[in-house]
């Protein structure tokens, strides 16, 4: 059995879809109990010296040295939708990102910070991770999820799985945190899309930062359609930034297009992903392919003596928080 150290349940789901689940070994790492109806070690993936923590689980045989590590840190952390130049200025008369997570800004070269301005406060997003009219939550969540990607790297580094990934939206300022500012260039940008795999979902392109060329699969075109009968099919959207406009052009684009194909009238309508949790899920049929593609490069490369050069130190905490309201700032 291959021993996986994960951040989620989603893999142990997904091989557990296709009865694989029997061929490896996963440990999962999270701030609470139980995820997708598994139990997980309960673990701060975010506090500081995390590798010689590993280590000790290791030696005390609660884990297994890792095969291979799955990864996928907090998307909201580096959320284009949330780090983009808002309608927010300074006292200065300067416009600022609306979100004070840091983050690379590749035009000015340098990382971009909250202003000092202490009157501003931020309300962009709303959820249970970002109260309106508030900045230390999302600050929180900004510093959350830069040292969850660091020590990502440092247990890559250290570990030296034979496979492993790194997931995150294809848009993701992640990446450009994990290549400007953390130096951390080893590895393929594998980008996916989700609709490929699946009719429930939408085309949701994902890249899979990994030291494996997964080769895939992707759609030519941006819209997912899912048939319901002969006449009438669904254009699902992720829900996440509804536009009524833009999303009615879409659906009529998509009915224009579909009714031309097939040579005769039909109906499409508008289907929205309900909830964060389906937002941020990802196709079982998409994982099991990755985990199989280890699987063929494990026995074909021996990367036993790979090594990373990491550099970089954990962004300091503005201010420490226990793992109990940890829980409570984080949307699970």
């Amino acid at each position: 059995m291959r021993p996986i150290w994960g951040g989620s349940n989603s893999l142990r789901n997904a091989l557990k879809s296709k009865k694989l689940l029997n061929k490896y070994e996963i440990y999962t790492f999270d701030i609470v109990e139980e995820s997708n109806g598994f139990k997980n070690i309960v673990l701060d993936l975010a506090q500081d010296n995390l590798c010689e923590v590993f280590q000790k689980l290791i030696d005390n045989k609660t884990i297994k040295k890792c095969d291979y590590i799955v990864a996928s840190p907090n998307c909201q952390s580096f959320s284009v939708a949330m780090q983009s130049v808002s309608n927010h200025k300074s006292n200065s008369g300067k416009y600022f990102s609306g979100n004070p997570h840091r983050y690379w800004d590749c035009e000015k070269q340098e990382v971009c910070n909250w202003p000092s301005n202490k009157n501003v406060t931020w309300n962009g997003f709303c959820g249970n991770s970002y109260p309106s009219g508030t900045k230390s939550v999302p600050k929180f969540v900004g510093e959350l999820g830069n040292r969850c990607i660091e020590n990502t790297i440092k247990l890559i580094a250290h570990f030296r799985p034979k496979c492993w990934y790194i997931e995150n939206p294809a848009k993701s300022l992640m990446w450009k945190y994990i290549k400007h500012n953390l130096k951390f260039k080893p590895g393929v940008e594998n980008v996916a899309h989700y609709s490929a795999y699946s009719d429930n979902y939408s085309r949701k392109p994902t890249c899979f930062l990994s030291n494996v060329d997964l080769d895939l699969k992707k759609i030519k075109t941006g819209l997912s359609v899912k048939k319901v009968d002969e006449n009438n099919y669904l254009l699902i959207l992720s829900g996440a930034c509804r536009d009524n406009v833009k999303d009615e052009l879409k659906r009529q684009r998509a009915e224009l297009k579909l009714a031309k194909t097939l040579n005769k009238k039909v109906s499409v309508k508008l289907s929205y992903k309900k909830n964060a949790m389906e937002r941020s899920s990802i196709p079982n049929e998409l994982l099991v392919e990755i985990i199989k593609s280890f699987d063929k490069f494990d026995i074909k490369n021996d990367l036993s003596n790979k090594s990373y050069e990491v550099k970089f130190k954990l962004t300091p905490w503005t201010k420490k928080i226990a793992l109990k309201q940890m829980r409570k700032e984080v949307s699970i």
